[in-house]
């Protein structure tokens, strides 16, 4: 008897991480003159339990199986491929299962050997296919006979759907690009918003679903004039039809009088910087193929072949509920849900016109640009459409035999040409090979995109994608981070690098929630380091030791293989043990730059931290301000200034409550990190006040010119006491006085310090939303745009009040 021994190593799930797991399988044979015999273990070499294994074994020649135990064979042409019985299915981290057979040869006999490309497919598409079992089960189980019956899906959850997020920016200080007005939470990557601008114009986009009353299709041509305000200002709304000097057009393209689609509206402002003014231009009213839209903003981006806008959003057929909720509604499995660029040359900003449309499949979760290139994060769960799935309640056999029966590129994301025709966004090439998640949720089999566009040339379009579920990013120049918010206690962050290879990096889990309310404000990075501010679920740290507050902030970065992300350090520590925040805070904002973070604590007094992270390995709290109220967004301004927006407080003693009052402006020197100071404040309005940058940050403004260093903020003003108010009670709340843009100044004290003063407002004396309000500044003048209104005006001419 002669014996053959070989090993085999069978990579199925490498998604480098500790929280993917991988297979492994060991093959010796045992081989006479016409048989053999084969013992193989499979091994989970991952850190996460598998619930069900399978291999593939390639021979020379067909093979021919006698006998088998331990496992269920199929031959197939070339290749046995082997999974696992009921009793062996189950591998948590560490555990084998084993399993062999009998064959026969006519003499002429190689041994098989593992394979790891026959593999890319199957995992892929059983994965996706599992995913969508997964929620007709949970909708058998949790709605019966209003929804369809499942037999034979997987397990069921009780995890509640969460809705994707649009981009949320914020500014270091800078534009990202000449002409860019966007304020971004990192320099050099921009973020979508809903004004644009060239440097001699403004674009405002909005996005209006089932098609409301404007725009309205149909060619027509209108008017605008410049009205006065109450500051000599001048104000446009997109509606007006009121002459003027200034002409306006307005198209639609498309054509046609559908009025069910949903639309993107477009409309050009001319500045006027001088007077202190602003004139519609245009507008232009593309609609879209479907009768909702969820309109993130746009980017503005001047290239050889013109000036253009890319307008980001997502749009989807909306239907009754019960259809609604089989298709797009519940994990994001969907009909219809696409990823839509629109492209819209304004070179010529009286003739704007749309020259490419990109849609793909997926629920928009961000996207950023840098540079000329555009990336956009999605997630995606199979098309249910697609699959031909019926709503029928009797329907389930039937639906079960279409999964099984579907192609993987029926199962992964298609990206759709002009004419209505498609193909899929990405290959099994571009996805780490897949597991089954242990806790098995709404989002299970589902996919986490991130797409890459070159906009000079929109066919170099790269996709990689990850069995994943993630609900915003924080990007900067080098990566991508996906992550979820927590909401379970327990968050995955996924790192994509950017360059040129665009790789992924790898995944690391932290057992917390993100406090921040702009989510991406909670992280940083530098040289590499991911910086993470969360809360923990539990206030234990090393050493026995327990924190006054669970809030901690962890340094992440590449392991030394860069296949997967760890865990630098965190703070608190057992060497490094004071807590961030006192008893009962909570945190209301974050900055991350340069060596050091700011964290914004609240409670009684606003505690301002400030966190050295020079050594990723030993972060420390370097100082600590306390100060009256607390600061909810913060604004580098230099190495040596912070400015901080929020609500200013009273703290009642008598009932230990703290009651939120007026909007808040303060200054901070930050020169010495180790004595932090306030170097002034401003509070605009009483109880009830609020400013669009608390939940907002994309509505600050800041410009440091010949003109000044200067700033600028929607705010709602509420002065106004009830009828049998009291003015006494620090809970009273006050009614709608103005709402307007205000202007702030920094300018050089005497001292030595700088110095924080009001400039004017802007005022608007209709409420309104102020939700989508922005500012921005130009020279010597103010350009408001309030509840979609354009009003303009002169910083000279402001309202003092």
């Amino acid at each position: 008897m002669n014996r053959n021994t070989i090993l085999g190593l069978l990579v199925l799930l490498a998604f480098s991480n500790a929280a993917f797991a991988s297979l492994s399988c060991s093959l010796s044979i045992h081989s006479w003159n016409n048989g053999y015999v084969a013992n193989l273990t499979v091994t989970n070499e991952g850190d996460s339990s598998l619930e069900g294994w399978e291999v593939f074994l390639e021979y020379s020649k067909a093979p021919e199986i006698n006998s088998n135990w331990g496992a269920e064979l199929e031959v197939q042409s070339g290749y046995v491929v082997a999974k696992n019985v009921s009793w062996n299915g189950m591998l948590k981290s560490g555990e084998s299962a084993y399993f062999g057979y009998v064959g026969a040869h006519s003499g002429d006999f190689t041994a098989p050997e593992c394979v790891i490309e026959m593999l890319q497919d199957e995992p892929l598409a059983k994965y996706l296919k599992d995913g969508v079992k997964n929620h007709l089960e949970y909708r058998g189980v949790q709605y019966g006979s209003s929804s369809s019956s499942s037999t034979g899906g997987l397990s069921s959850s009780n995890s509640s759907a969460s809705s994707s997020a649009s981009s949320a920016s914020s500014s270091s200080g800078a534009a990202s690009a000449d002409g860019d007005i966007t304020n971004t939470q990192e320099l050099g990557v921009d973020e979508a918003d809903i004004i644009e601008s060239d440097g001699t114009h403004l674009y405002v986009v909005r996005g209006f679903s089932r098609a409301s009353s404007h725009p309205v299709y149909g060619t027509t041509s209108s008017s605008t004039s410049s009205a006065s305000s109450s500051t000599s200002a001048s104000s446009t709304t997109s509606t007006s039809s009121t002459s003027s000097s200034s002409s306006s057009s307005s198209t639609t393209s498309g054509g046609g009088s559908n009025s069910s689609m949903a639309l993107l509206s477009i409309t050009a402002y001319q500045k006027d910087s001088v007077n202190g003014s602003a004139s519609k231009v245009a507008d232009i009213s593309l609609p879209y193929d479907q009768n909702t839209v969820t309109l993130a903003g746009a980017y503005y981006f001047p290239s050889e072949n013109g000036k253009h806008l890319i307008s980001v959003g997502e749009t989807l057929n909306s239907t009754f509920f019960g259809w609604n909720y089989y298709h797009g509604y519940y994990a994001y499995y969907q009909t219809s849900n696409k990823v839509s660029l629109v492209t819209t040359n304004v070179s010529d900003p009286s003739a704007m016109v749309e020259v490419e449309r990109m849609q793909f499949d997926g629920s928009l979760v961000s996207s950023r640009r840098i540079g000329n290139t555009l990336f956009i994060a999605s997630r995606y769960s199979p098309s249910l459409k697609r699959l031909g799935l019926s709503l029928n309640s009797s329907s389930g056999t039937e639906n079960l035999a279409r999964v099984e029966e579907a192609s993987l590129d029926d199962l992964l994301p298609h990206i759709y040409d002009e004419e209505g025709g498609s193909k899929p966004l990405l290959s099994k090439d571009d996805c780490i090979v897949p597991e089954w998640p242990e806790k098995v949720d709404a989002y299970a089999g589902s996919l986490l995109v991130l797409t890459k566009i070159n906009l000079d040339d929109s066919s170099d379009i790269e996709s990689r994608c990850l069995p994943a579920s993630a609900t915003d990013i924080f990007a900067s120049q080098d990566a991508v981070y996906a992550f979820g918010y927590g909401y379970n206690r327990e968050m995955k962050i996924h790192k994509f690098a950017i360059d040129e290879a665009f790789e992924y990096r790898g995944s690391i889990k932290v057992a917390g929630s993100i406090p921040c309310s702009e989510r991406p404000y909670c992280f940083g990075e530098k040289d590499g380091v991911l910086r993470v501010l969360y809360s923990a679920n539990s206030a234990f740290i090393e050493g026995g030791l327990t924190t006054d507050t669970r809030y901690r902030i962890a340094l992440i970065g590449e392991s030394s293989t860069g296949t997967e992300l760890e865990l630098v350090s965190t703070l608190p520590n057992a060497s490094r043990p004071e807590s961030i925040g006192k008893p009962g805070e909570r945190i209301y904002g974050m900055r991350s730059f340069g060596e050091h973070a700011y964290v914004v604590t609240f409670d009684k007094v606003d505690p301002l931290y400030a966190i050295d992270l020079s050594d990723p390995e030993d972060p420390y709290i370097a100082g600590a301000l306390e100060v009256e109220g607390f600061s909810q967004y913060l604004h580098p301004v230099g190495e040596n200034l912070l400015i901080g927006v929020g609500k200013d407080a009273y703290y009642d003693a008598i009932r230990d409550i703290t009651w939120y009052q007026g909007v808040k402006v303060e200054l901070f020197d930050i020169s010495d990190p180790t004595m932090l100071r306030s170097l002034g404040s401003e509070i605009i309005g009483k109880r009830g006040s609020n400013t669009t940058v608390n939940y907002d940050p994309r509505a600050f403004a800041f410009r440091d010119d010949e003109y000044g260093m200067r700033f600028s903020l929607p705010i709602q003003v509420n002065t106004l006491l009830p009828n049998n108010g009291n003015p006494d009670l620090p809970n009273q709340f006050y009614n709608h006085e103005h709402t307007g843009l205000y202007v702030f100044e920094i300018e050089d004290g005497a001292g030595g310090d700088a110095v924080l003063s009001r400039k004017g407002v802007l005022k608007v004396p209709s409420p309104g939303s102020i939700f989508n309000d922005r500012g921005v500044l130009d020279e010597g003048a103010v350009f408001y745009l309030h509840n979609y209104r354009m009003l303009a005006g002169l910083l000279s001419e402001l309202e003092m009040e």
